[in-house]
């Protein structure tokens, strides 16, 4: 009976690991979204303390989006976004040695674009 139901609890969390795995994608989008702006804002506002915070943790998404690609099974694709997560992090770093709005404005775009492209073909939301 305990085996029984132990069984079901693992089947349950093997079917939804992929969509767990999706959801999770899409908050780390939605999180380095919202910490690119606060970035933008805080060069803005001269807020050196707040831009270092926020580029701390758009850096960390960015690098574990990068590092949570599977580039043995999907090569074209995996490369692909390897590029955009690298040319990401070179934008915000550039933005940020040269507190340029411009610079961290080409972040937020492709942030919004691909947050957008991943809930609507992916999550199909």
């Amino acid at each position: 009976m305990i085996a029984n139901s132990a069984y079901k609890a693992y089947k349950n969390t093997l079917a939804n690991t992929t969509d767990d795995r999706l959801n999770i994608i899409a908050i780390m989008y939605d999180g380095a979204l919202s910490f690119a702006v606060k970035t933008k804002e805080a060069i803005e506002n001269k807020s050196i303390l707040d831009k270092v915070y926020a580029v701390e943790r758009l850096n960390a998404i960015l690098l574990a989006l990068r590092n949570v690609l599977d580039v043995k099974n999907y090569p074209e694709a995996g490369k692909f976004l390897e590029s955009i997560y690298d040319f990401l992090l070179l934008q915000t770093l550039k933005a940020n040695l040269n507190n340029n709005i411009e610079e961290m404005e080409v972040v937020i775009r492709y942030l919004q674009q691909m947050s957008e492209v991943w809930n609507k073909d992916v999550l199909k939301k």
